[in-house]
């Protein structure tokens, strides 16, 4: 799997050391097109990085739309992100989990929302990540009466589905430190 270009870089490298060679020891065959290759090796390594999409990075991809979407409020963002299949303990479904959203983001809810601690793994279709997530109430919350920042510790499961990673689940361990994973979060 494709993950950096530093493999091709080296790879590129070594060609250079390669025809650098290869012309000192036959400089009846240098010639000043022999030197593209490598440069041909390193440019297709800055492509390929700019052209593929690895599944680290799609993952990625959707941990930064569900943060943006909690945090704009942005209900639309949100469905992109989860699943039609999505299924937990807390909410029951898609459609309950977006029911709850849809009644947070009436008000204001959150100014900000730093993740800390991001471990992303995945194997083929299946995906998860579990980070701490370091959430500021807007001040004009509700909620920021009980709590300016609140801390919270979670894992969310992820699939790929038709070509894209959306999540099928979140199970949250703990708020504030305060193991909650036996209340059904």
């Amino acid at each position: 799997m494709y993950e950096s270009p530093w493999i091709l870089i080296i790879v590129s490298a070594a060609v250079f050391v390669a025809v650098s060679l290869f012309r000192m020891f036959m400089p009846e065959k240098k010639a000043w097109y022999q030197l593209l290759i490598p440069a041909a090796v390193l440019a297709s390594a800055f492509i390929v990085d700019f052209a593929v999409e690895t599944d680290r990075e799609a993952i990625k991809a959707v941990i930064s739309n569900t943060k943006e979407a909690v945090v704009t409020r942005d209900v639309e963002l949100l469905k992109s992100t989860v699943s039609k299949d999505y299924r937990d303990s807390r909410n029951g479904t898609y459609q309950g989990l977006i029911s709850v959203f849809e009644r947070f983001f009436k008000s204001p809810f959150l100014k900000d929302l730093n993740l800390r601690g991001v471990e992303i793994s995945h194997d083929n279709s299946k995906g998860s990540f579990s980070a701490t997530a370091f959430c500021k109430f807007d001040p004009q919350s509700e909620y920021s009466s009980y709590a300016g920042v609140v801390i919270v510790e979670g894992k969310a499961n992820l699939e790929k589905q038709g070509g894209e990673w959306k999540i099928v689940n979140v199970d949250i361990d703990s708020i504030n430190n305060h193991d909650v994973s036996n209340l059904g979060f």
